[in-house]
């Protein structure tokens, strides 16, 4: 979940559902759980993002043909 689901979780209560698959490449598991916001959440690491410019990435392509 991203930092503003929780949020929406709190304040939908049981109008809100996470649907987690598990087992994606093999054989898909579904579990739909309503009401997330009772979970135990723990936060974790941020994920750094890196980005850059489109007139670098086609730059660099040219040097490729």
């Amino acid at each position: 979940m991203t930092l503003t689901h929780p949020t929406f979780a709190k304040r939908l209560n049981q109008d809100y559902w996470l649907y987690v698959v598990f087992n994606c490449a093999t054989q898909p598991e579904v579990h739909p759980i309503q009401d997330p916001a009772k979970l135990d959440w723990e936060a974790v690491m941020r994920v750094k993002h890196y980005q850059v410019g489109a007139d670098q990435i086609l730059l660099a392509n040219q040097g490729d043909n």
